[in-house]
C-alpha cells in the first residue's frame, strides 16, 4: 500500500494506492481522520465491478459503525 498526500495546506488530502484494499478502505479513511462525507470517483466499468461493495463497506464501517 502506498499513501500519497496531496499538499494543499489546510485542504491537503491523502491518496491511497494498492491492490486488494477495498475491504480495508473505510479503515484507511478513519485512520487519516477523513471526513464522513466523501466523493468516490470512478468510471462505469470499475463501478460495475466494485462500486456497490465499496459503498456498502464504507456505510457499514464509517457511517453506521
Amino acid at each position: 500500500i502506498e499513501k500519497i498526500t496531496v499538499p494543499l495546506g489546510s485542504r491537503s488530502y491523502p491518496i491511497i494506492i494498492g491492490t486488494n484494499i477495498l475491504d480495508d478502505l473505510a479503515s484507511y479513511l478513519i485512520e487519516v481522520n477523513f471526513p464522513k462525507r466523501i466523493a468516490i470517483i470512478s468510471n462505469s466499468q470499475i463501478d460495475d465491478l466494485y462500486g456497490e461493495r465499496t459503498v456498502e463497506r464504507y456505510e457499514k464501517l464509517v457511517l453506521n459503525p
